[in-house]
């Protein structure tokens, strides 16, 4: 079996032609059965606000699956391939977020690392299915909300739900997807009526999980409730070329959910902002929703595909022509540097690229907003982005036959514009 070698997101000692010590802080993957790829990672729980409890890991489309060890790691074994593919692996839980991490596995490779955030759900708020009403978390920095009607719920077998059931309103801090929030789901959605992808950007998000016992509950065909989030800043966006404007009551701001399945956000409805003297920026904004999941308050941001090269270079930082060849694929994380559109929300998007499909897509200033950076106090260079390569997968075919030294992850940062054509970075391991 060809053997490809996958660096995990710490400093690793990689011998290309056997051999060689891992550094401190990194694992030393296991040799799996010959006839199997192992797919194996860490699980962190990044807002361990309840126990976290059992999680299970399942591959999607297989009856394959484990649970995550006292070491918070998980190891499953699929039968190895000829061919490059790429699988889902989803983590299901009674006290975590729905999570779900797309794999990319090259053929005949014998393990592939695929580390994962997971969210904690908050402590439940009880309620009467047949009464509803306003519900809330106690003491909530961001005064979410959902307000449910009575009787609007059913049970997975379509029967109306009765009696007392729970809802637990996870609050998402919008301005640390690197923290608490890193196992937010990335920033890109789909608009009503199309199937391109474009990027978003966050005024509000919650995930909303309402069950009785160990049953889900669902709001029945044609029964809508609402939710409310506070907007943490007085300004608004109701344009599609980014820039942000004053708050105004009226505003319309599009409502979008997450489909774990399709792993993508969707729009679906809006929410109008409302002046609300209990929010500290002034303002609030609410919609109604036929269902739940994770639901964003987002808009529409301009955005451009990236070109991310990565190469290696030499002892004295010279970039080895065709040395990208060595490489059968690396796992590219691009995240704002700081908060972006004016101080409040970060955004992120992650996918795993190869030397002929290396384009990722980045937030990007438009013409309209570059005009404003220089002019208009609450208008940032929101697209200042962290391009960050985390992991890679070697191809012995190509690697040259000597051992290599070097450390991940490797990123650069740049300004994206819509308009200038400069749309790539090139990134470069030192090797010796």
């Amino acid at each position: 079996m060809k053997k490809h070698v996958l660096l995990v997101p710490a400093a690793l000692l990689l011998a290309a032609c056997g051999g060689g010590d891992n550094t401190t802080g990194s694992r030393q993957l296991s040799a799996p059965v010959q006839s199997d790829t192992t797919i194996q990672g860490d699980v962190r729980t990044s807002a361990s606000l309840l126990p976290v409890g059992e999680i299970r890991v399942s591959v999607r489309g297989s009856d394959v699956s484990t649970t995550v060890d006292a070491a918070s790691q998980y190891r499953i074994d699929l039968p190895a391939s000829d061919d490059d593919r790429t699988v889902i692996v989803d983590f299901r839980g009674d006290n975590i977020v729905e999570q779900s991490l797309s794999v990319f596995v090259p053929a005949q490779i014998e393990s592939v690392e695929a580390d994962v955030d997971v969210g904690t759900r908050t402590a439940p708020v009880a309620f009467n299915l047949d009464v509803g009403g306003e519900l809330k978390n106690a003491g909530s920095s961001t005064r979410t909300s959902v307000t449910v009607p009575p009787n609007a719920f059913e049970l997975p077998d379509g029967t109306i739900a009765t009696g007392d059931a729970f809802v637990s309103i996870t609050e998402i801090d919008i301005q640390d997807y690197a923290g608490n929030s890193a196992w937010v789901p990335d920033m890109i959605g789909t608009r009503v009526n199309s199937t391109e992808e474009v990027a978003i950007t966050s005024f509000g998000m919650s995930d909303f999980h309402f069950y009785q016992g160990d049953q889900v509950l669902q709001l029945r065909a044609g029964v809508e409730a609402t939710i409310k989030m506070d907007l943490l800043e007085p300004y608004t966006i109701t344009n599609d070329n980014g820039v942000p404007l004053p708050a105004q009551a009226g505003d319309v701001m599009p409502l979008w959910h997450y489909d774990p399945q399709d792993m993508i956000w969707e729009e679906e409805g809006f929410a109008v902002v409302s002046a609300d003297v209990g929010s500290s920026s002034g303002y609030s904004a609410a919609g109604k929703v036929s269902h739940f999941s994770t639901w964003n308050i987002d808009v529409w941001t301009p955005q451009i595909p990236a070109e991310v090269n990565l190469y290696f270079e030499d002892e004295n930082g010279v970039i080895i022509e065709g040395s990208n060849t060595w490489i059968k694929s690396y796992h590219v994380t691009a995240k704002t540097v700081r908060p972006s559109w004016h101080g409040e929300s970060a955004w992120t998007n992650r996918r795993n690229l190869t030397p002929t499909d290396r384009w990722i897509t980045v937030m990007a200033n438009g013409p309209d907003r570059q005009h404003l950076i220089d002019t208009v106090p609450y208008v940032t260079g929101w697209v200042e982005m962290d391009i960050s390569v985390d992991s890679i997968v070697l191809d012995d075919a190509y690697l040259p036959g000597m051992g290599m030294n070097f450390q991940l992850p490797v990123s650069g940062r740049k300004v994206f514009r819509s308009y200038d054509g400069d749309h790539s970075i090139t990134l470069s391991l030192p090797v010796n």
